[in-house]
């Protein structure tokens, strides 16, 4: 088969007077195509196995100060842009930390016994076991199955104009809207 596919070629390459120099130029493409192909999925799989476990996530604690800057900084944008709002400072109080979720393997396995004794009693014997393993990657790093924000437990603003009721009330009703907390646990004070 592989001779006959040589056969082929040459007589290809016969027919149309194709010379030396365009089939090494054709082979060297060919080659690097191949090269090509071959080192692109190798960095893709690199890339999966970077996301994945825990080690080198993005949640780390520096990432959640960032993502607490980050969203006090779009509400100081948002309040800002309200009508008698003028210079806004906030701050945004958090429950704990954020929760990572590992992949697990949870294995169950049950079985029933009928038991019957001398006196013609019968009982069913059940027994239950549960085995949770981590399950882990090639470098033993536990895999992230997903990471909890932590909850918002309340947000301070001291707003320019925060002492206007009208202003209030607007800034109250966006955090609520924003965070889905209540307006116990919201306070808004003017400057």
């Amino acid at each position: 088969m592989f001779k006959e596919l040589i056969k082929k070629i040459k007589e290809f390459i016969e027919e149309r007077n194709i010379g030396k120099d365009k089939i090494i130029l054709i082979g060297l493409g060919v080659g690097l195509l191949i090269v090509g192909i071959i080192f692109n999925n190798d960095k893709e799989k690199v890339k999966k196995n970077e996301e994945t476990p825990i080690q080198n996530e993005m949640f780390t604690e520096h990432y959640e100060e960032e993502y607490i800057e980050k969203m006090e900084k779009k509400l100081r944008e948002i309040l800002r842009e309200v009508d008698g709002v003028g210079s806004v400072d906030v701050f945004i109080s958090y429950e704990s930390t954020a929760e990572k979720v590992v992949l697990k393997e949870t294995p169950y396995d049950k079985s029933e016994t009928m038991e019957s004794d001398g006196d013609g009693g019968e009982r069913v014997v059940v027994s239950q076991s549960f085995d949770e393993k981590v399950i882990y990657d090639s470098e033993n790093n536990p895999y992230l199955v997903k990471t909890i924000l932590p909850e918002i437990t309340g947000v301070a603003v001291i707003a320019e104009g925060g002492d206007q009721p009208y202003v209030k009330e607007k800034i109250n009703n966006i955090i609520k809207a924003l965070f889905d907390i209540g307006v116990n646990k919201i306070a808004v004070v003017g400057k």
